[in-house]
C-alpha cells in the first residue's frame, strides 16, 4: 500500500456532537458551510500525515492525500505546458467543452453542474464539481478514462452520519469524497433533495474516490491560478457572495461580488484574455449569471480575475484549507505531446 490509510474514525470527536453543532447552522442553501474548528483541523492534521508525493502514486489501493511539495508544482508545470499544446493545436479543454464531444463510450452522462436546490449540501457540490472538472480535464489529455458525473448528495449525507440537516466543513467533506468516493448519478439518481440511499452502490463509489491535495494558505491567489491552469478543481468556503455578473472590457462574464454568505463552491480552468488572466469559478445555484461572455461558459459561474479572486478569496482561510482533486488517473508527466485523441475530441473548439 502506497500510503497510511486515512480514515475518518482515526479523529477522536464525537458524530452526535459534531451533529449537534451542525444542526443550529440555519437551514439555508447558501449559509450551507461551516466555518473550520478543531475538529476540522484535527481531519486536516490526520490528513497531512497520510500525505504522500506525488511522484509515490502508486497504481491500485485508495486514492491518496497528496502533499502540496515541489515535486506535485513540477508535475503542474508540466500539465499546464500540455494543457497549452491543446490550445496551440486549435483546442479547449473547458471541461463543458469536453463532454459534448465525448462519444457515448467515454460518458455516463452530461450534467458538469447542476442545482442543490433548498438543502444546505453546497460542500458536497463544490467537491463533486471540481472532481467532474479535474477529470474531463485528464480526459482532454488523453487518458483512458469514463465521465460518469456525480449526485454529491450521498457523499454530503455520509459525512454527516445520514443526517440532511445543517451544512458541512471543507475539511469534512474533503475527508469523506477521499474515503468512501463519489456516488454516479447512474446508479444514485439524480435527485439532490431526498433522503439517499448510502449503501447500496457504496462500493461503486469507491471506484471514483478523490484524490486531494490541501493547498498551503501562504500566496493562496496565485497558487489557485497555478492549479486552474493546471486543470484542477478546487473548491472551498467563504463568506464574500457573489450577487451576480457583468461583461467586461474584454468580453468575458465576470462574477460581481457583493453581499455574504457562509458557501462552498469550486474553481476551474484558466484562460487569458486581452492580457488578463481568469479562472472559472462554479456555483451550485442554476444558471443565474447570464451576463454575456465571448468564452461560452456555463451560466452556472462567472470569470474572476486576480483582482476578483483576491476579494473573494480573502476570507476562505476561515473555512480551513482549499481543496484540490485529483481525478482517478495514474498521473504521468507531460514532457511530450500528442494531439487529444481524435475520436474523443473531434468536436471541441475554443
Amino acid at each position: 500500500m502506497f500510503r497510511s490509510r486515512f480514515r475518518i474514525s482515526d479523529v477522536r470527536m464525537s458524530e452526535r456532537a459534531r451533529l449537534r453543532r451542525e444542526a443550529n447552522i440555519a437551514n439555508a442553501a447558501e449559509d450551507g458551510c461551516l466555518p473550520a474548528d478543531d475538529y476540522d483541523e484535527e481531519l486536516l492534521e490526520a490528513m497531512s500525515a497520510a500525505a504522500v508525493s506525488i511522484s509515490g502514486w502508486e497504481r491500485g489501493g485508495d486514492m491518496p492525500i497528496i502533499a502540496w511539495d515541489s515535486t506535485f508544482e513540477r508535475y503542474m508545470r508540466s500539465r499546464q505546458v500540455a494543457l497549452q499544446r491543446i490550445v496551440d493545436s486549435g483546442f479547449s479543454w473547458f471541461p463543458w467543452d469536453i463532454i459534448p464531444a465525448l462519444p457515448s463510450n467515454f460518458r455516463r452522462g452530461n450534467q458538469f453542474a447542476f442545482s442543490q436546490q433548498s438543502v444546505p449540501s453546497c460542500a458536497g457540490f463544490a467537491a463533486a464539481f471540481a472532481k467532474h472538472a479535474s477529470t474531463l480535464t485528464d480526459i482532454a489529455l488523453g487518458q483512458p478514462m469514463l465521465y460518469n458525473p456525480y449526485n454529491p448528495l450521498v457523499t454530503w449525507v455520509i459525512s454527516k452520519g445520514g443526517s440532511m440537516r445543517g451544512g458541512q466543513s471543507i475539511a469534512a467533506i474533503g475527508a469523506a469524497v477521499n474515503r468512501h468516493g463519489n456516488f454516479p448519478i447512474e446508479v444514485a439518481g439524480d435527485n439532490v433533495t431526498r433522503q439517499p440511499d448510502t449503501r447500496t452502490h457504496a462500493n461503486v463509489a469507491l471506484n471514483y474516490q478523490s484524490g486531494l491535495c490541501w493547498m498551503p494558505t501562504d500566496n493562496l491567489v496565485d497558487r489557485v491560478f497555478e492549479a486552474a491552469k493546471a486543470g484542477f478543481g478546487i473548491f472551498l468556503g467563504n463568506t464574500i457572495k457573489v450577487g451576480g455578473s457583468s461583461t467586461d472590457r474584454n468580453g468575458v462574464r465576470v462574477a460581481t461580488l457583493s453581499g455574504s454568505w457562509n458557501h462552498a463552491t469550486s474553481i476551474n480552468s484558466w484562460v487569458t484574455v486581452g492580457g488578463e488572466e481568469y479562472v472559472y469559478w462554479l456555483n451550485s445555484h442554476g444558471r443565474r449569471y447570464t451576463a454575456a461572455d465571448i468564452l461560452g461558459s456555463p451560466a452556472d459561474g462567472a470569470w474572476m480575475t486576480k483582482a476578483i479572486a483576491s476579494r473573494f478569496l480573502s476570507t476562505a482561510g476561515r473555512y480551513g484549507r482549499l481543496g484540490v482533486v485529483l481525478s482517478e488517473s495514474i498521473p504521468v508527466v507531460y514532457d511530450s505531446f500528442e494531439p487529444i485523441v481524435k475520436a474523443v475530441n473531434s468536436g471541441l473548439t475554443r
